[in-house]
């Protein structure tokens, strides 16, 4: 099942948490608001997810029942603390605000829908062709790989129609052509035809067998649904 959209809110949920008089700096406000949002996310999914879907989570965060999610949670998002400080990213508070919200409001199944607002509240602030180390700290999202004549940088996410090697803009997936390099391709609709599961803009490619060339239908995963 794909869990991917929750993984893909851990460094932005710790912001989500914060009252009319928080402190002074990002990184302070960020840190006082980590535990309170730990507890609320750590008790969702353990409310929402099923045994399949909680084992790659755990495996991710690396803890071994749901009592530990919390402080495990708390000692990742030190890292993105440690990134405000530095400049290395920046706060857009109106997303913030937004994703306080909704996380809230949210019921079982409604994952995917927070990630999108979510993943605003958090941006890198460094520009393209400037060191990196990460794809969090780029303000386009992607950090390139290093080269045998220079180090990591920032660089323009491919769009659709692009050369790529691994990366492609929100919507597409880097796919072989057959001739010369891999290019981005938009990702496909429920029940269009598929061979793998990143073809489809839903995550999952229902049917298909690889091995066997039996293509399969895109369809959308459902996400810690609570079923």
């Amino acid at each position: 099942m794909r869990t991917s959209p929750i993984l893909a809110l851990v460094s932005v949920l710790a912001l989500a948490a914060c009252g009319d008089e928080g402190p002074p700096s990002d990184a302070e406000h960020y840190a006082a608001a980590t535990r309170e949002v730990a507890a609320a996310w750590c008790g969702a999914v353990a409310r929402c997810c099923d045994a399949a879907e909680l084992a790659p989570i755990a495996a991710e965060f690396g803890f071994t029942s749901p009592e530990q999610c919390a402080g495990t949670f708390v000692a990742k998002a030190a890292a993105v603390e440690e990134r405000l400080r530095a400049g290395q990213v920046q706060l857009d508070r109106e997303a913030m605000a937004a994703c306080q919200r909704e996380l809230a409001a949210a019921t079982c199944g409604q994952f995917a829908a927070i990630e999108a607002t979510c993943a605003r509240a958090v941006r890198g602030a460094i520009a393209n062709g400037d060191a990196c180390d990460d794809d969090g700290v780029c303000a386009s999202g992607w950090c390139g790989e290093a080269s045998e004549d220079s180090p990591r940088t920032c660089k323009a996410v491919p769009a659709v129609g692009e050369p790529c090697g691994t990366r492609c803009v929100a919507g597409a997936v880097c796919q072989p052509t057959g001739v010369g390099d891999p290019v981005c391709v938009a990702t496909l609709a429920d029940g269009a035809a598929c061979q793998v599961d990143g073809q489809c803009s839903g995550g999952r490619c229902a049917g298909a067998i690889p091995a066997a060339g039996t293509a399969g239908v895109c369809a959308s995963a459902p996400v810690c649904d609570g079923v």
